[in-house]
């Protein structure tokens, strides 16, 4: 704690919009779900569960996980991001604009909006890479900075693709299989879980007591796990089915032994009460497990089930990030107003937890869950089911939204408290 900058961070109405703004792609997600009807978990390709997904990955995923790291790099190296207050539009801008395109593009089935969704989508993503590299390029040998700068390049490739992927249905054409497989694999296992796990080294401690773990751990994990995807990606492109299916699994096993082995510092942490966070984290880690063995089962069968391959993305996206994610979010925003307000000239007997109740964090964790079972029950046994995994999505965001909105409005007490 002593060697973090907080008040190198960027103002926290920057971070709470960003939050704020993410709620609501999460709610859209849901909308959209409930109009794709009740086979939109069994087909993989469907218009309305690719628009919700993008809506998910791009506008509530990215919205938190730029602000995020914009909140935790200062805070971390004492470094901030140069001219931050001219990128943060563009950067947030575009994705929250490209995803809403892009989500658009997917159930209009228009080239002209898969363009469009593309191009602000490119730009987006360079101005967040760009900037970013630079500040971390010099310390890349610094534990949850090692794991960033690793996530950052899992992230490029991911972008890369899935611009190329948009641009090609703007020009009329059906994406081939090599690019469906290979965005999905840099932007969930290379962006996202590295990223994570830089987290977790950084937090697990800080907010859960657990023991640490050595820095090597977390400052390798990140370039062992880009070497092996990769080598995936010239397998797949050299057409070595075999070399392929072996890389692949060996990426599981890495995820899968990493899973396991924050499960259980989390499960020894010093502070045994569940608060929100832990509840999410706890969940996000059985996902993580579940996506992993619906991995090998596919790998090792051979099966290009749709409803697996479905039932993968489901543990995979909202089943462990959105839930790593929402853990993330309960500990960030009480703790920055919580900061905040003891720079007033009178502070407010304010504690972490009455920033938000706990009471409201378990309640969104409980629909989540619920959310996230009946998905998967949608899958096997499509039907009504399906609108109530839909409302149950919406639910979430509507419920994680009111969350905010109540932490707003103590921040702003508090910002007028310290004569801001």
């Amino acid at each position: 704690m002593k060697s973090l900058a907080f008040e190198e961070g960027p103002p926290l109405a920057f971070v709470l919009r960003a939050f704020l703004a993410a709620s609501g792609f999460w709610t859209a997600a849901g909308v959209v779900l409930f109009a794709g009807g009740p086979w939109v978990f069994t087909q993989r390709y469907a218009p309305d569960l690719l628009a919700a997904t993008h809506l998910v990955t791009i506008g509530f995923l990215m919205m938190v996980m730029t602000a995020a790291v914009w909140q935790l790099l200062p805070v971390l190296s004492g470094t901030r991001v140069p001219a931050l207050a001219r990128l943060a539009p563009i950067v947030q801008g575009g994705f929250g604009l490209g995803a809403i395109l892009l989500a658009s593009a997917f159930i209009a089935q228009s080239p002209g909006l898969f363009g469009a969704a593309g191009v602000l989508l490119a730009v987006a993503s360079a101005a967040f890479v760009l900037p970013l590299g630079v500040v971390l390029v010099r310390r890349v040998t610094e534990g949850a900075l090692a794991a960033l700068a690793a996530s950052l390049v899992g992230f490029a490739v991911a972008w890369a693709l899935g611009v190329w992927l948009a641009l090609a249905r703007a020009h009329g054409h059906w994406p081939d299989a090599l690019r469906l497989t290979l965005h999905p694999l840099f932007a969930l296992a290379g962006g996202f879980f590295v990223l994570w796990t830089g987290i977790a080294w950084q937090v697990l401690p800080m907010f859960q007591g657990s023991r640490a773990w050595s820095r090597r751990l977390t400052t390798a994990l990140g370039p062992a796990l880009m070497m092996l995807l990769a080598a995936t990606a010239v397998a797949a492109c050299a057409h070595l089915a075999g070399v392929e299916r072996g890389l692949l699994g060996a990426v599981t096993a890495l995820i899968a032994a990493h899973a396991a082995f924050i499960l259980a510092r989390l499960h020894t942490r010093v502070r045994k009460r569940r608060d929100a966070m832990a509840l999410f984290w706890y969940g996000g880690l059985a996902s993580l497990l579940g996506a992993c063995c619906v991995a090998a089962v596919l790998l090792v069968t051979g099966s290009a089930s749709e409803r697996l391959v479905i039932a993968l993305g489901v543990l995979a996206i909202p089943g462990a990030t959105v839930s790593f994610m929402s853990g993330m979010i309960y500990k960030i925003v009480p703790f920055l107003v919580w900061l905040l307000q003891l720079r007033a000239p009178r502070p407010p007997a304010l504690l972490m937890q009455d920033i938000i109740r706990e009471r409201r964090m378990q309640e969104h964790f409980a629909v989540h869950s619920a959310a996230v079972i009946a998905t998967l029950v949608a899958i096997v046994v499509p039907g009504p089911l399906a609108f109530i995994a839909a409302l149950l999505w919406t639910a979430a965001g509507c419920v994680l939204a009111r969350n905010l909105v109540s932490a707003t409005v103590l921040y702003r007490r508090a910002w007028r408290a310290s004569g801001g």
